[in-house]
């Protein structure tokens, strides 16, 4: 978008783009997501997955051993 802050673009991951980050398919991701496992904030329709807590349920789940 013309204007908009590049910081605030990059603060809001698509699943598919948490997908990649995280290493697992994008199905995978969504069922995450609605079971309420992976951080999601919902803009209308769409699904966002904010990197601030992207990186601290990634630092979580390090601690923890993972998702079982």
């Amino acid at each position: 978008m013309k204007g908009m802050n590049t910081d605030v673009e990059n603060r809001l991951y698509s699943i598919k783009e948490a997908a990649e980050i995280l290493h697992i398919s994008p199905s995978y991701a969504y069922q995450l997501a609605a079971g309420g496992v992976l951080p999601v904030i919902r803009i209308g329709r769409a699904i966002r997955v904010p990197s601030l807590q992207l990186n601290r349920w990634i630092d979580e789940q390090t601690e923890q051993g993972g998702l079982s």
